[in-house]
């Protein structure tokens, strides 16, 4: 009995996503790696939901210091698609992505630090840790090709634009300059100088590659 029962709902969900217009699509790109799921609405319009996930590791220097950074990327897009010629898989899309990317920034230096317009030791300072935010909710806009929906097996190409705003970044030290209203001041301007620094990020670009599955055909 338990067998006919998995068959049986294994046939009613591939008639239902035959009916409904239903495909799922992996993806990789600059937003990490992920799934998306798209719903046919009309023939020309299409909706999708993905979830994007990834974390590396890197080393650079920034405002003359060394730091070992933790890029974290974490998003859920939902998204619309217009196709303009009927049956192709060329796609205007926009939508909003739930951005929660962040960047985590610790620096340990053998020797110095430079924050704001001042040296300060190692020793002062301590362990130098930061974090770089962006908004939370962001628009979408972009070109691409591919409909999860249409044929059985498809490619998936994105190229597009998150408006993710000015990116904020938060410094603290452990040290026993940690509390001092000068050294409070210079790291307030280490930030600022941080923020300029990588302000070109407020404008996020997406490419991404994938291939598509439509539920509805068997």
């Amino acid at each position: 009995m338990k067998k006919v029962f998995v068959v049986v709902m294994v046939m009613l969900w591939a008639n239902a996503a035959q009916a409904i217009g239903l495909g799922v699509t992996g993806k990789a790109g600059s937003l990490g790696i992920g799934v998306e799921v798209t719903k046919s609405l009309i023939p020309m319009v299409n909706v999708r939901g993905g979830l994007n996930f990834l974390n590396y590791n890197f080393d650079q220097s920034e405002g003359g210091n060394d730091y070992d950074f933790d890029l974290k990327l974490k998003s859920f897009s939902v998204l619309a698609d217009f196709h303009p010629i009927l049956g192709r898989g060329l796609r205007l899309s926009g939508g909003i992505i739930f951005n929660n990317n962040h960047l985590n920034m610790v620096s340990v230096p053998s020797g110095s630090y430079s924050i704001g317009n001042r040296t300060y030791t190692g020793a002062e300072v301590g362990t130098l840790t930061g974090k770089v935010d962006f908004k939370s909710t962001a628009p979408y806009v972009g070109i691409g090709w591919g409909n999860a929906t249409n044929g059985r097996l498809g490619v998936a190409f994105d190229l597009g634009i998150v408006f993710q705003g000015s990116p904020q970044v938060a410094l603290s030290a452990s040290g026993i300059v940690a509390s001092d209203p000068t050294f409070i001041q210079e790291l307030n301007r280490e930030n600022q100088e941080l923020e300029d620094e990588i302000s070109g990020f407020k404008y996020y670009p997406v490419i991404s590659l994938g291939l598509s599955l439509n539920l509805g055909v068997r």
